[in-house]
């Protein structure tokens, strides 16, 4: 080391004297310490630890004290220090520590640590500065030369600012799967050590599969990820619309993306932006107008059907299908979609209903056979499905129809049972109407036994005819009024004694509306031909009777209704089968058989009625006769006893099970009854059993 030293003088006068100067070379003795300063790493996070190095050499002889001084910023906080490793002491301060030792050796290197931690919250991108400042003497206390150095680390962080969710299809099906993705990006400084990415699901939605395997907490999807790097992230799912969502409601998809930084402080989670749908699905409504109605024997009745899809989405595979009960034939409507009708069953098909509504006119006739004050149910129901199969279902409608018509009922009396030839007696009948509306028109018929000459009569209208066959025609019978025909007759001289004499008036009605629905016969009366005061003849009567002389149908009287036989025929009156619940036959079915057949066309003709009208009750006293057709046999029963109105369901159900099984044979009938093994039993079964 060289000092150097100047010596400038004036003299008295103030003159100045030339500059002198010397010097002199000397050797200093003392500490020489470097000082040296890291931090255990560049960058921190928040809630981080950071150690702060500072490692001091001596290359100059003792040093008396060393005082280090460390000064950081705001997000820094003492935590410990390695001083006394050393033999000094700390002092911490608010923002820094100072340290202090003595007698650091020639040659001697130390090393302090001071142990800091970040704050928490800090923000991504923030700088921390740490001020390191170096002070110490030599061995005689002399300060020597002071030093300073310092360190800036930066606070880094994950961040993800945004994620979305994206659907492929906004409006929906039940049943659908739906694509989607779940995107977001990590635009921070480093990986997230953890990320969870939850999907809320509305209940109608489910996960089917992803790309990402999914853990399924009730609606809830979670998706887990680890170490999620710096840079765009998708997830790619499908979603199933579950099959029971209903029309017009939304669907939506909420989600979120929660995350930690690499040392696991958990960051601000995110919310994605929602994803919604909207269900479109059919909703089919069915009406029929009248509920109610009141129909007429013999006349028509029309309803008003309306289809309608109020939902969304289009009905797609629509059926519309109507059971006819018995007394209900199908004659027309109005719709625009497939009509098919087999038996009681009518349906209708279209292939879509996209929206709005089928309105047609449905006619049905009624039979006129109908009994006034029952009541039957057209029942229509519908069936459809949507876009993906799924069914629907919609209530039934009931058409519920109350019957009227009118009712004859003929009681026919004899003023006597025995008569002597040439001996006039009186025929009396009472004609009522005990239906519920007007018959227009009522024919009656009194074919007098050839053994009988008409000698009067007395009634409301004249008669028409001659001879032995009187008719009667009657207009406008009103429910509950009766008519009184009085015929007195003479028998004719020459009439064997001991014949038995029958008698019965037929009745043909019509509706309110002129067509006519029936016909109606007396009960049978006998008259026994005597000679005078002879008892004989009483008991001819009685025998003749019971053998059935009249009608031939009659054995006795039941309090229930019973089919005591069954014809079986084609459509032009050729038997097919005769059973009977009596083994003994005291008829020939094909003449009983060719007789119906008879009194059909004798209606027709005799009172100008077309084909379309047939005949589907008689009565004959405490017998009916019921018949139903079919589209190639004919099935009549006659029953004994009481009110048949169940026996023409079950007529037309063994009809219809018969035309199933054996329409097509039945439909060529050639007479050959081996091609018909097993129709006879099924008759029996049906209606017999």
């Amino acid at each position: 080391m060289t000092t150097t030293a100047n010596l400038r003088a004036r003299d008295e006068k103030g003159y100045l004297w030339p500059v002198r100067t010397t010097s002199a070379g000397v050797i200093l003795q003392g500490p020489i310490l470097s000082l040296v300063f890291t931090t255990s790493q560049a960058t921190v996070h928040s809630n981080d630890t950071l150690v702060l190095s500072s490692t001091l050499g001596n290359t100059g002889q003792l040093a008396g004290t060393v005082w280090l001084n460390l000064t950081w910023s705001a997000g820094l906080a003492y935590v410990s220090d390695t001083a006394g490793s050393v033999g000094g002491n700390s002092t911490p301060r608010a923002q820094g520590v100072d340290i202090r030792w003595t007698n650091q050796a020639q040659g001697a290197s130390v090393t302090v640590a001071v142990i800091v931690r970040t704050g928490s919250g800090l923000a991504r991108g923030s700088d921390l500065t740490i001020a390191v400042g170096l002070n110490y003497t030599n061995g005689r206390s002399a300060i020597m030369p002071s030093q300073a150095t310092g360190r800036t680390v930066r606070v880094i962080a994950p961040v993800i600012v945004s994620a979305t969710i994206w659907v492929g299809q906004t409006t929906v099906t039940p049943g659908d799967t739906v694509s989607g993705w779940v995107g977001f990006s990590n635009v921070g400084d480093e990986a997230a050590l953890s990320l969870v990415v939850t999907l809320a699901l509305d209940s109608a939605l489910s996960v089917r599969n992803a790309s990402v395997t999914p853990t399924i907490s009730g609606s809830a999807a979670l998706f887990v990820f680890s170490s999620v790097g710096v840079g765009p992230k998708r997830i790619f799912l499908n979603l199933t619309v579950a099959r029971w969502a209903t029309d017009r409601q939304a669907l939506s998809v909420l989600g979120s993306v929660v995350y930690t930084d690499w040392i696991a402080n958990p960051m601000a989670p995110v919310s994605a932006t929602p994803a919604s749908m909207a269900v479109a699905a059919p909703i089919l409504h069915l009406a029929g107008s009248p509920s109610t109605a009141t129909v007429e024997a013999g006349t028509r009745v029309n309803f008003r059907m309306d289809v309608s899809n109020l939902g969304s989405g289009p009905a797609k595979d629509v059926w519309l299908n109507a059971t006819l009960p018995l007394n209900f034939l199908f004659v027309s409507d109005s719709s625009d979609g497939q009509r098919s009708l087999m038996g009681s069953q009518v349906a209708w098909y279209w292939p879509a209903i996209i929206t709005g509504s089928r309105t047609f006119d449905l006619t049905l006739a009624l039979r006129s056979g109908a009994l006034p004050g029952d009541q039957e149910d057209v029942v229509v129901g519908a069936s459809y499905t949507d876009s993906n199969g799924n069914p629907g279902s919609v209530p039934d409608v009931v058409l519920r129809s109350s019957f009227v018509a009118p009712r004859l009922q003929l009681t026919l009396d004899r003023s006597a049972e025995t008569v002597p030839t040439q001996t006039s007696f009186q025929y009396t009948l009472h004609v009522r109407n005990a239906g519920t509306t007007i018959a227009k028109t009522v024919w009656l018929v009194d074919s007098v036994d050839d053994g009988l000459k008409v000698i009067s009569y007395t009634s409301k209208v004249q008669p028409t005819g001659g001879g032995s066959e009187l008719n009667w025609t009657y207009e406008n019978l009103q429910p509950n009024e009766e008519q009184v025909i009085t015929v007195t007759v003479q028998v004719k001289q020459g009439v064997s004694i001991g014949t038995v004499i029958p008698n019965f008036i037929t009745a043909v009605f019509t509706n309110s509306q002129g067509q006519m629905i029936g016909a109606a016969q007396s009960n049978a009366v006998l008259v026994t031909v005597v000679e005078a005061n002879s008892p004989l003849p009483f008991f001819g009567a009685v025998a003749l009777a019971a053998a059935g002389v009249g009608l031939g149908v009659v054995v006795y009287r039941r309090r229930g209704s019973r089919i005591e036989e069954v014809f079986l025929t084609t459509r032009d009156g050729i038997l097919i089968e005769h059973l009977a619940r009596d083994l003994v036959q005291d008829k020939d079915p094909d003449i009983v058989s060719g007789m119906l057949m008879g009194i059909q066309r004798f209606v027709r003709e005799a009172f100008k009625f077309g084909e379309d009208h047939e005949l589907h009750q008689m009565e004959f006293g405490d017998r009916h006769v019921v018949i139903e057709r079919g589209a190639a046999i004919v099935l009549a029963a006659v029953t004994a006893g009481g009110d048949p109105r169940n026996v023409g369901t079950k007529l037309k159900k063994a009809l219809d099970h018969i035309e199933s099984e054996f329409g097509d044979v039945l439909a060529k009938f050639d007479g050959s009854m081996d091609q018909i093994v097993g129709v006879q039993e099924r008759l029996r079964e049906r209606l017999l059993g």
